[in-house]
């Protein structure tokens, strides 16, 4: 069964004891599946996924750890005709969702394939349903969502009609695969590009989509930009409702839907801007009832002492508008307000020109950068009641930035946010903690003094209300980590 993990702070304060720590041992990986996909926790283990890119392709192994770790087994699946689209564990059993094209129908079908904790197959595969083709190199856009507890399934995918482009939301039991209900939204705009972004589905009741599309600018100096749309979608009560982010005189990005099930409501958190689609003044919030109907939106803007702490632009101004940063998570708390993560992020390219045997030859790298990171709690009109920078700078060359970033977790009261600190030098891991009343520890998670040891932020995990798992490489082997914090 999914673990169902309430994005929520409590409102009593509890001073953090020490977590738990819980290691494997370290294992020299064969071959190339170096990336890893953590599943989920059961009766029998935990369940991860290795694979040799990010992109589930070719051959996957599914492996099996024991309650304290110790590796207990693994299995290996080859894909060549197939993608893996989603992995999810439900009532202790892992299932894992295939896309595979038919080039014979030219059509696009979605499956489901079940194992028990032992790694044996459960029964048959089960095909989902199947989308026709929309162009030669369409191999199926599925997107598959779990309810919260994990007893239904949301499958999700486009569908070219005509000029317009249409997104078909299906629900699914999970226990036996009966198709639940059906609808279809228009998502087209204007004939403007359309991408679907963030999908939640609460309670196996209501679905939530984050639709994006390009508006052209009024202004010469501006490039076209986006424009956001929230829909909400309650199949078995045929109810469908779409809500449009801002207005004509402000800019959105990054929107994320977080569910506040305390008020049974959809928070909607974003940057914004009033003079510029790049920059960003503040955050903003739409508040959205799905019984009603009804939404209202508020603003956060960030003063000037708080700009001037996240500026790494020397030439510039803190009256300006600030520029590259990333929404990480953010969490709904008990009293109606939210806590936000952010973190201050750019992917820069530079090109050189070499010459090869006399011949000249254009080198390209990216180098991604990893910043600050802001934690900001606003109550419930969304005003500033705490914020806290952790100071820190990451920087990588052509790695997609796989050691970089931060993992975030959260507990019932504390939040806790974990990074590899000088990664070209053998640098310690940190670990800041925050209580909701803004009062921050830290202290070395992990020192590399003996064994180099680098967490990897974008597989971690949070596997349960106090548990994370974190993939870790320890004096170059692959090692996993679970902490266990109190409450």
């Amino acid at each position: 069964m999914r673990l169902c993990i309430f994005l929520i702070f409590t409102l009593h304060t509890i001073m953090p004891s020490a977590q738990e720590m819980e290691w494997s041992n370290p294992r020299k990986l064969k071959g190339n599946a170096i990336f890893s996909y953590v599943i989920g926790e059961g009766e029998q283990g935990i369940y991860l996924l290795r694979y040799r890119n990010r992109f589930f392709s070719r051959q996957v192994i599914l492996e099996r750890y024991r309650e304290h770790l110790g590796f207990a087994e693994a299995r290996s699946f080859k894909l060549s005709r197939s993608r893996l689209v989603r992995a999810a564990m439900i009532n202790n059993r892992i299932h894992l969702f295939f896309s595979t094209y038919d080039r014979e129908y030219a059509r696009n079908y979605l499956s489901v394939r079940s194992y028990d904790e032992n790694l044996q197959e459960w029964g048959k595969a089960t095909v989902l349903c199947s989308s026709p083709q929309t162009d030669y190199y369409d191999r199926g856009d599925f997107r598959v969502e779990l309810s919260n507890y994990g007893t239904e399934v949301l499958v999700a995918n486009s569908l070219k009609n005509g000029e317009a482009r249409d997104l078909v939301l299906r629900t699914f039991s999970a226990e036996n695969w009966n198709e639940r209900d059906s609808i279809t939204l228009d998502i087209s705009a204007s004939g403007l590009t359309n991408r679907v972004g963030q999908i939640e589905f609460d309670n196996g009741k209501d679905i939530y989509v984050l639709h994006e599309w390009r508006s052209r600018s009024n202004r010469r100096s501006w490039t076209d930009h986006s424009r956001y749309t929230l829909y909400h979608v309650n199949p078995a009560e045929g109810r469908r409702q779409a809500v449009v982010l801002g207005d004509s005189n402000i800019f959105i990005q990054q929107p994320r839907i977080a569910i506040d099930r305390t008020h049974n409501r959809a928070l909607i958190t974003a940057l914004y801007s009033e003079v510029n689609p790049l920059t960003f003044n503040g955050f903003y919030h739409l508040v959205y009832d799905p019984v009603s109907g009804a939404s209202s939106y508020a603003r956060t803007e960030m003063d000037e002492e708080l700009k001037r702490t996240l500026i790494t632009d020397k030439g510039k101004r803190p009256e300006e508008e600030l520029e590259d940063m990333a929404i990480l998570k953010v969490i709904p708390n008990l009293d109606g307000g939210v806590t936000i993560v952010s973190e201050m992020a750019s992917i820069t390219s530079e090109e050189d020109i070499v010459n090869v045997n006399g011949v000249p030859q254009a080198m390209s790298r990216n180098i991604y950068n990893f910043g600050d990171v802001l934690v900001l709690s606003l109550d419930s009109l969304f005003h500033l009641r705490w914020n806290y920078v952790i100071n820190k700078n990451q920087s990588s060359m052509n790695d997609g930035g796989y050691y970089s970033s931060v993992v975030v977790a959260h507990t019932r009261s504390h939040l806790y946010v974990i990074y590899n600190d000088q990664m070209r030098n053998n640098g310690d891991v940190f670990q800041y903690t925050i209580d909701n009343q803004g009062r921050v520890n830290y202290k070395i998670l992990l020192r590399s003094n003996e064994d180099y040891v680098s967490v990897i932020p974008g597989e971690a995990s949070q596997i349960g209300y106090n548990k994370l798992l974190l993939p870790v490489n320890k004096d170059r082997r692959f090692a996993l980590l679970k902490l266990t914090y109190p409450n």
